[in-house]
């Protein structure tokens, strides 16, 4: 399941950095949380659309996707 700030609601610290782009959170703007590392991103800073990212199950994060990949070998 997808999981965005929408469906949490705010975070707690207004102070912390998420995504690639480590910016505050703003209010305005879409998150998706990768299900492998638990960190919040923008779908356009890690290269993909948020439409493409509701459309699937499970989200898993460049970094994440690459590491799974690594140990499938």
């Amino acid at each position: 399941m997808i999981i965005s700030f929408s469906d949490k609601g705010k975070p707690v610290d207004d102070k912390e950095l998420y995504c690639a782009c480590r910016q505050p959170y703003g209010r305005t703007q879409f998150y998706v949380l990768c299900a492998s590392c638990e960190e919040w991103f923008h779908p356009e800073c890690i290269g993909t659309m948020e439409a493409l990212v509701k459309e699937r199950n499970e989200f898993e994060c460049p970094k994440c996707e690459e590491s799974a990949c690594l140990l499938n070998l």
